[in-house]
């Protein structure tokens, strides 16, 4: 199994946000989430926040927006897009998702669109499992 956390997006920006682009460019997996959840005043954690591409979309209506980020490549491009648009309501982490740095019971809605759940850190796992106990957790 290779090491997803070192994503080729990290390296590349420009490729990186062309993918975003491409993967749902009328933004009906959004339109979906919305229809199920209320962003609106939501707190939202996104797992696996790259380079902030859908999390600080979502900072225009949440209330707080939590984007945690493993890999150091995509958390500068994270920092670079919060120093272009900033948002005060957005907070940049660096974490992984089976650890999580936020406390319990912080979000009422998580979202990993492209994020990679491989267990201990940098380590390889067949299994998810603890990433999504640590989303449960929060």
């Amino acid at each position: 199994m290779p090491n997803l956390y070192f994503y080729a997006g990290s390296t590349n920006p420009e490729l990186y946000e062309l993918q975003n682009e491409l993967i749902d460019p009328e933004r009906k997996i959004e339109k979906v989430m919305e229809e199920f959840c209320d962003f609106e005043g939501s707190v939202i954690v996104d797992v696996g926040a790259g380079s902030g591409f859908h999390s600080h979309m979502y900072a225009s209506t949440a209330s707080m927006v939590y984007a945690v980020e493993p890999d150091s490549g995509m958390l500068k491009q994270l920092k670079a897009r919060q120093a272009r648009d900033f948002r005060s309501n957005f907070c940049v982490l660096k974490g992984f998702a089976e650890d999580l740095p936020l406390k319990s019971d912080l979000a009422d809605i998580v979202h990993a669109r492209l994020a990679y759940f491989f267990g201990p850190p940098m380590k390889y796992t067949e299994s998810c499992e603890e990433g999504i106990e640590e989303v449960k957790r929060v």
